[in-house]
């Protein structure tokens, strides 16, 4: 009896320390950005990077994967929701390969959130936007490069494959209508962004809505049940402990905000302010 209670306490310690082990291995696996998010949300430092891109990317050039293929990379949906299966070997073409190139280059990740279209649309620098035609029912993808006095983007044709620049929208209620085409009219039906550290709930901003999902995760209303767990954890997960604990919400919430709960002048209501970047996966 004896060594069949040590047997099997043995391989109980041993599922735990693999466990653990498997923990550490994913923990490790995430790391962030070079740049912070506020620095990548900065309109001249798009613009220094647009003037790169011009010079590799004329305007008229036609844009080619043929000798370098465009992959998905690592893709979940708005809320952390996993897709499956996973997209992150997919090799991607045309608009949407030329909007992810660029995008992933922009932010040094490859790891975005789909985050839908509809009515809360509202673009920020290096967005890979799809846009729908409701006259012709063809989709293509565009990415942000402007956003301050006025919203502007670069493009490809979606049957030449030639590079556009300062292509110029106005934004409305989960639309954009085309200047630069007379006014077009197209639906927004989705949009990739790079996930922020802080970004909690998984909506693409940084707000306190993510401080109250953590208030309600520490008190046991809200889980993590559904969610990929590990981007999850890369959000959240501010100390490096690989937990969700209040030292998490508190953190959040003291950047955000002042002890009696006003908004920090330094919150632009999207981005953290300091040395907060956005999420890459490692392996």
């Amino acid at each position: 009896m004896k060594s069949i209670k040590s047997k099997i306490a043995a391989a109980a310690l041993a599922a735990v320390t693999a466990a653990c082990s498997a923990q550490a291995i994913t923990a490790s696996a995430y790391t962030y950005t070079t740049r912070t998010q506020r620095y990548l949300q900065t309109q001249s430092n798009m613009n220094s990077k647009v003037g790169a891109w011009k010079a590799r990317y004329p305007a008229g050039s036609t844009f080619s994967t043929a000798n370098a293929p465009v992959y998905s990379g690592k893709i979940v949906y708005s809320g952390f929701e996993p897709m499956n299966p996973s997209p992150e070997n997919e090799e991607l073409l045309r608009t949407q390969a030329y909007a992810r190139k660029l995008a992933s280059e922009y932010f040094g990740t490859t790891t975005f959130m789909a985050l839908g279209g509809g009515s809360g649309f509202s673009p920020e620098i290096g967005d890979q936007v799809k846009i729908w035609d409701p006259d012709n029912h063809r989709s293509r993808w565009i990415l942000i490069t402007r956003t301050a006095g006025g919203v502007q983007a670069t493009e490809t044709d979606q049957f030449t494959n030639k590079v556009k620049w300062n292509v110029n929208y106005t934004v409305g209620n989960g639309t954009m209508d085309c200047t630069s085409e007379n006014g077009k009219h197209y639906i927004v039906s989705d949009c990739y962004r790079p996930i922020k550290q802080g970004d909690v709930n998984g909506d693409g901003k940084v707000t306190t809505y993510d401080v109250q999902w953590l208030e309600g995760y520490v008190s046991g209303s809200n889980s993590t049940s559904g969610k990929d767990y590990n981007l999850l954890m890369a959000a959240i997960d501010f100390n490096g402990d690989w937990q969700i604990t209040k030292a998490d919400r508190d953190r959040l919430f003291n950047t955000l905000c002042y002890a009696d709960g006003s908004l920090r002048p330094t919150y632009n209501g999207s981005t953290m302010y300091g040395n907060y970047k956005y999420v890459v996966l490692g392996w």
